[in-house]
């Protein structure tokens, strides 16, 4: 026994169990359908694939703005399953490779495994500054992106991977005019299939493939500038040195250490007059 969905009006005659979207078919019940009784219907296999972001992908990076011949490595893994039948089917990655005159990644040559990378779409916003400062996502519609069509053959129950891998450059940021942001940069993955002869397998009822999205998160920030902890510190400090000695005069410790120096210095005064006198006297 097997589960299909249709398209087109089936006769209940054929002895078959229908709804609105599956046909379920007892082969010895349709043995009895003749000729006459008979209709040519539309089938389409239900399929189901996800495509699901790695948990090995990088989650998050981060720059310090103005400084921009810095890079650091990234790596967007899609994870594709398979849950119902074998089937062929394209799935086309799309990854933002230059946002105006600077290139997002290190590598110019940004390569998939199983892929061919020869196509690049231009994005369809120009203005990418307004754009990010209202929503800071560099994706396909602000950057250039290399799309890369990736043929696959699927067994049922099988896991294919796509890794994105490269080192991401700081060079783009400046551009946005954000010294202090952070931005979400987006790969997407589409799919490709005989829609005459496979339909998606969905909770809703528009059938269609959903988009896998991969995001890593880059950061900028403005770096703390060590002078001003220092200088903070030493004023700070002498603060603290006023309030300590203001302290110890209202204490009079500064007129008792007067005092006593004063005597000491008057008794040292004396000792050797007195010894002058006694040699005089003799």
């Amino acid at each position: 026994m097997d589960w299909h969905p249709i398209q087109g009006v089936f006769l209940p005659s054929a002895q078959c169990f229908w709804n609105r979207l599956w046909i379920h078919c007892d082969p010895d019940l349709a043995k009895a359908v003749t000729e006459s009784q008979s209709k040519t219907i539309d089938v389409k296999y239900a399929i189901y694939i996800a495509l699901i972001r790695h948990e090995n992908s990088t989650i998050h990076i981060n720059f310090t703005a103005g400084k921009n011949d810095l890079e650091k490595p990234v790596h967007q893994i899609f994870k594709v399953e398979n849950d119902l039948r074998d089937l062929n089917v394209n799935i086309f990655i799309r990854v933002p490779i230059k946002l105006g005159v600077k290139d997002i990644w290190t590598n110019n040559n940004l390569q998939i495994q199983g892929c061919n990378g020869d196509i690049v779409e231009q994005p369809t916003i120009p203005d990418f500054v307004a754009a990010l400062q209202k929503q800071p996502e560099v994706n396909c519609s602000v950057a250039v992106c290399r799309v890369f069509k990736c043929a696959a053959n699927l067994i049922r129950k099988q896991t294919k991977f796509y890794v994105i891998s490269g080192n991401v450059s700081s060079g783009w940021i400046e551009q946005t005019g954000l010294r202090s942001a952070v931005f979400e940069l987006v790969s997407t993955a589409t799919l490709d299939y005989n829609k005459t002869a496979y339909i998606f397998f969905s909770s809703d009822s528009i059938n269609t493939a959903p988009i896998g999205k991969i995001n890593t998160q880059v950061e900028v920030y403005e770096e703390k500038l060590p002078l001003k902890e220092t200088i903070g510190g030493v004023v700070g400090g002498l603060v603290l040195l006023a309030l300590i000695t203001a302290g110890l005069y209202k204490a009079g410790f500064f007129k008792s250490n007067y005092k006593k120096m004063l005597e000491e210095a008057g008794a040292g005064a004396e000792g050797p007059r007195g010894d002058a006198e006694a040699l005089s006297q003799e």
